[in-house]
């Protein structure tokens, strides 16, 4: 008999989520509930509403993955900025450091 695992869940190799394929899979799945519906088929109702949920979930997290690549691109910018950016010239970071803590200087 089979191993481990979910019933009815295939292990899938990891890779990114996609929303264009999470909305495929939406679409898939709407179009299955609405034939199991018109077919009476409660397996088919079923394995489309279980699409349209894996879809929907899929989008969400490719959202959550972009949201979180772009947060750690605006840290690494904000730290460069923070620390006068590429030390290629230390002169011009310390410029921009003194100017910045002059605007908060008198910001209090």
């Amino acid at each position: 008999m089979g191993g481990g695992g979910v019933p009815g869940v295939s292990a899938a190799p990891a890779r990114n989520p996609s929303k264009i394929s999470g909305h495929a899979k939406g679409i898939k799945g709407n179009v299955s509930h609405t034939l199991g519906r018109v077919t009476g088929s409660t397996t088919l109702q079923l394995k489309g509403h279980q699409d349209k949920m894996a879809g929907r979930a899929e989008v969400q997290a490719a959202k959550a993955h972009k949201f979180s690549q772009a947060a750690g691109q605006h840290q690494n910018a904000a730290a460069a900025q923070a620390y006068g950016g590429p030390m290629s010239n230390p002169a011009a970071g310390v410029k921009q450091n003194l100017a910045h803590m002059k605007m908060n200087h008198n910001a209090y």
